[in-house]
């Protein structure tokens, strides 16, 4: 009787978790949607970090004749358990009334929705996994910067850390976390507090690339770091060439490779100059519908062509790779200048001026309520920035901006801003109140 008594009472979180139930069955048995890069992580390509492959791999073990269903289950569980975590945390520390929790909850939510760009759990793709992890890590900087615990602050740098694992743009979370170890020792001036993150930060990092390597050895017989990167960097670098780029290569085989790629391009009428030069309106042509072309249809099947004889395919997959990166260096740090202005153009083909200004606006001022004041609900915001601004800082060193590759961090951002003004909202109320 008395627990009939709790439910009534509780009848918003009553429905709250009814709403969630509904939700997790009708998202886990929606059609599983399978990409042109599924085949990849279902047969464990070279080219993919080890964890997803291996999450494939269990259930395809454990039930080998829905393993994708299985897949899509766990995977919207995950991402739901954690907006629901995560949400609720944000609650907690910025008291935020019921509107204003719905609000972050849906924010947070919005991924896993059948709506444009969403539905990342029914896809056997990494986002789904990547983001569950990037909230569960959020939720620990969350309750470690509200009870200054070091604990929680090194189980966000260790999941932080381990993302990588899941997909190697997460590289920008421990970059990330060492900035945000920097910002909390300012605000809390606790040396032994920082020696402990920086030696989870370096201990979780080194075990997360040494896992990797000894995945690779041990499925591909290559103690080497997952490839890739060198397709995305020649591509850009071929993108900002012209005729006298070639002068930069003195290896006869560099340049060679080079002069084969970046003649394909010129035909193909892909450079920047073929656009009006390195601007918004030439950067938005590439973006939309050059990038493809130029890294599938030119890059990636050109540089096959310079394979040794007789190596493997993931052999073939790392020279290529490598190959790509030396022409990318060749051509980027010789004209840095074009360079950042292309990552610039990339931020301003998408978006506007004026968001930047006000986002950074924001960032500077919940820094220094953070570091200087020592605001635990500003360093939230500070850092969910912070991440942010580092995942476009490395996405747009390699790709056009792509919602698949930036939302997990965007979502969050947006989640912890919303809270932030219905704190800035409620503080100013409780001062007009006589």
């Amino acid at each position: 009787m008395r627990m009939l008594d709790n439910v009534w009472r509780n009848k918003k979180l009553l429905a709250f978790a009814l709403f969630n139930a509904a939700l997790f069955l009708i998202l886990s048995f929606m059609r599983v949607t399978l990409t042109p890069d599924s085949a990849g992580y279902i047969g464990d390509s070279f080219l993919r970090a080890p964890v997803y492959p291996l999450l494939i791999a269990f259930f395809k073990l454990l039930v080998p004749a829905h393993f994708l269903r299985a897949v899509v289950i766990f995977q919207t569980a995950a991402v739901l358990a954690a907006v629901i975590g995560l949400a609720a945390e944000i609650r907690r520390r910025f008291g935020l009334s019921d509107l204003f929790f719905m609000l972050v909850y849906l924010v947070l939510l919005w991924p896993l929705l059948p709506f444009s760009g969403g539905f990342i759990g029914a896809q056997i793709m990494t986002e789904a996994a990547a983001y569950a992890l990037f909230l569960f890590a959020a939720l620990c900087l969350c309750r470690g910067l509200a009870l200054k615990d070091a604990r929680w602050l090194a189980a966000f740098v260790c999941l932080g850390c381990g993302s990588v694992l899941i997909k190697p743009q997460f590289l920008f979370m421990p970059l990330s976390a060492a900035a945000i170890v920097a910002a909390e020792y300012c605000s809390a001036r606790n040396a032994r507090r920082t020696l402990v993150l920086l030696g989870a930060l370096v201990l979780s990092f080194g075990a997360s690339a040494l896992f990797g390597r000894v995945y690779n050895y041990a499925r591909h017989g290559i103690f080497k770091p997952c490839p890739g990167l060198g397709y995305h960097a020649a591509m850009n670098a071929l993108f900002l060439s012209d005729d006298s780029a070639a002068a930069l290569f003195s290896d006869p085989a560099e340049r060679a490779a080079f002069e084969d790629l970046y003649g394909k391009v010129k035909a193909a009428g892909m450079r920047a100059a073929d656009f009006g030069g390195l601007g918004v309106a030439a950067y938005a042509s590439f973006s939309t519908g050059v990038f493809n072309p130029v890294v599938w249809d030119i890059v990636v099947p050109s540089l096959a062509a310079y394979c040794p004889a007789g190596a493997g395919a993931d052999a073939c997959l790392l020279h290529e790779d490598a190959l790509g990166m030396k022409i990318a260096k060749k051509i980027l740090m010789h004209r840095p200048a074009a360079y950042i202005k292309l990552l610039v153009y990339k931020l301003l083909a998408g978006t506007p001026l004026y968001y930047w200004f006000f986002i950074m606006a924001v960032f500077w001022l919940s820094g220094w309520l953070f570091m200087v004041r020592g605001s635990a609900r500003a360093g939230l915001l500070f850092c969910a920035i912070l991440m942010n601004l580092v995942n476009y800082a490395g996405v747009g060193s390699f790709t056009p901006f792509m919602l698949r590759l930036t939302f997990h961090a965007e979502f969050l951002h947006a989640a912890v801003l919303l809270a932030a003004l219905w704190a800035c909202f409620s503080l100013a109320q409780k001062q007009a109140d006589p």
